[in-house]
């Protein structure tokens, strides 16, 4: 006798084969986001030793870009006690309305921002992405340590309106 195969039955001999589900995602933004890593490498001035100074560009449905430090960033992968967050310091600009007008233009490659470690280390954070810088996180400068503690919620570093390609 044939087995007659419907919709709700899957033999076992079937050439498909399900995948398992996938695990629960365990954090907001590996949940509501898409994220990619952007690799930025330099030599460490002090040593000539290569720094992994990599930003995880993390994208929401609503288009914004936040960034963070990615896992394999050399303060991240060395456990270096982060001491200081220095914003780049540029004209004043206000971010203001609807659109987020005001933004400071950023390119990949920007440096957004400078980490101090206990060791003495300086990491410079790129942006990661092209756009208009419409946040960097405050708390940093007061509370360094979330960098590393609360990496991927609370330890965010930037807001990035992307820039929109308008054709005319």
């Amino acid at each position: 006798m044939e087995q007659v195969q419907t919709e709700d039955t899957i033999s076992p001999s079937d050439d498909n084969i399900l995948e398992e589900p996938q695990s629960k995602p365990s954090t907001f933004v590996e949940r509501y986001f898409k994220t990619c890593v952007y690799q930025y490498q330099r030599k460490n001035p002090l040593n000539q030793d290569l720094l992994c100074e990599d930003v995880l560009v993390a994208q929401h449905s609503n288009l914004l870009y936040v960034t963070f430090l990615a896992d394999n960033h050399s303060a991240v992968q060395r456990h270096e006690i982060i001491t200081q967050v220095n914003p780049v310091k540029w004209d004043s600009t206000n971010v203001h309305g609807k659109r987020k007008k005001g933004g400071r233009a950023v390119q990949p490659r920007t440096i957004i921002c400078n980490i101090m470690t206990q060791s003495g280390t300086e990491y410079r954070v790129p942006a990661g992405v092209q756009g208009s810088l419409v946040e960097l996180n405050g708390r940093l400068q007061s509370e360094p340590s979330l960098l590393l503690d609360k990496r991927k919620t609370e330890g965010y570093i930037a807001v990035i309106l992307p820039k929109r390609n308008i054709s005319k």
